[in-house]
């Protein structure tokens, strides 16, 4: 009998939310936080709003009679984005790209353990870059170093996409890391020079023997 009320209960909670639900989708997000600042444009126009953040989309929840799912999604595309009604349609813009021949390398197994030490180029200053699709700093820590490495030849970079926090990798390597982008980077004989967590363009810049004056911090 107990668990028959448990249930009648639950439906009847669940009877009482009002409104109808549907999901934004956006396209070539450039940052998660942006997320947040969608969900405080739709706030006068929904019941509620929620940003998916590995998804790039939006669930909304909103009353029929007075707006409907396209009329949301037209109040983000006014807001300066892309967006299309329904799930499965959101995604990041695009990583930034690296000048032909510079010596990147993308590790996206983050199901997977990773020995740092086996990325080490020897020879070169070696960068590894802990990463994510969602992570706006982190587009412009690679936009500096593709201007970097247009430059140089005796750099290597080497880039973990963890997709989340939760992730293999992640909890092997980012356990006490606050923010990304995330960045060790060792010397062309080994030796580990700086360990830089969120977007510090000098201290990079420091680390690969350039005067810091070009970019703020």
């Amino acid at each position: 009998m107990a668990v028959l009320m448990t249930v009648i209960l639950a439906c009847a909670g669940a009877q009482t939310q009002p409104g109808e639900t549907g999901v934004i989708s956006l396209q070539n997000l450039d940052c998660a936080s942006c997320g947040g600042a969608l969900e405080r444009t739709l706030a006068p126009h929904v019941l509620a709003a929620e940003f998916l953040r590995l998804e790039a989309e939006l669930a909304v929840r909103y009353d029929p009679k007075t707006t409907s799912l396209e009329g949301l999604t037209g109040i983000v595309r006014k807001a300066g984005f892309r967006a299309t009604p329904g799930k499965g349609k959101g995604h990041y813009a695009p990583a930034v790209g690296y000048p032909p021949n510079s010596d990147v390398r993308h590790h996206k197994n983050h199901t997977q353990r990773l020995d740092l030490n086996s990325l080490l180029v020897p020879g070169k200053y070696t960068v590894i870059d802990f990463t994510a699709a969602w992570c706006g700093p982190c587009r412009k820590l690679d936009e500096a170093l593709a201007r970097i490495v247009s430059g140089r030849t005796d750099i290597a970079i080497r880039k973990i996409d963890i997709y989340d926090w939760g992730t293999v990798v992640a909890n092997q390597h980012l356990k006490n890391v606050p923010e990304l982008p995330h960045v060790i980077i060792y010397g062309p004989k080994g030796k580990k020079l700086d360990t830089i967590s969120g977007l510090h363009l000098g201290r990079v810049r420091k680390a690969l023997g350039i005067a810091t004056s070009e970019e703020s911090e």
